[in-house]
């Protein structure tokens, strides 16, 4: 049986699930406005403000692996940024 694509509650969602999250920044958290169950195959994608330290990438606390240092050539802090991956 194929699940439902959308999921009205976490308590809809299982162990290994892929889902799309929409929301806002409240200041202190991620505030969920949307929430729908993806196919793996649909790639990861996170998008929100950069935060640049030291040469590391975050978005929302979430650390990003760079395979190239220069990527972040005229990234600064507070520019919106799109980790995702499937980008070539």
């Amino acid at each position: 049986m194929t699940r439902p694509t959308t999921a009205s509650s976490t308590n809809d969602l299982g162990p290994g699930d892929y889902v799309e999250i929409r929301g806002y920044w409240n200041g202190t958290r991620l505030v969920a406005t949307r929430l729908k169950r993806k196919s793996p195959e649909d790639g990861c994608a996170l998008r929100g403000t950069a935060a640049v330290t030291s040469g590391q990438l975050s978005i929302f606390t979430v650390k990003i692996q760079l395979q190239d240092p220069q990527q972040l050539n005229g990234i600064n802090n507070g520019d919106s940024v799109e980790a995702d991956t499937n980008a070539g």
